[in-house]
């Protein structure tokens, strides 16, 4: 692999990599994000209370799911664009070769 598919190839996997970090570091942070109901004393309130915060956990575990999915886009982008340098590279040496 030439230098400038190294790089590009290293730039792609190091941010799969931080993608996955930042999903797993976010999904610790569920409990604070959507903490577990209290009691006010007035049962409306509560009620709406418990709805917004199972509505913050949604939205946040949707966003923890969303990071790993990108994560395993990149991963397997840079999977693929290190197997397309190597079939070019092979090409490239089989036309080289034909040619002599």
């Amino acid at each position: 692999m030439s230098a400038d598919f190294q790089v590009i190839h290293a730039d792609i996997m190091a941010m799969s990599k931080c993608f996955g970090n930042e999903a797993d570091d976010l999904d610790k942070l569920r409990h604070l994000v959507a903490p577990t109901p209290t009691t006010t004393g007035d049962a409306d309130l509560d009620t709406i209370l418990a709805s917004l915060l199972t509505a913050f956990g949604a939205l946040h575990e949707g966003i923890v799911r969303k990071l790993h999915g990108h994560a395993r886009s990149l991963k397997t982008a840079g999977d693929h664009y290190q197997s397309n340098d190597a079939d070019v590279a092979r090409l490239l040496d089989s036309m080289i070769k034909d040619a002599g």
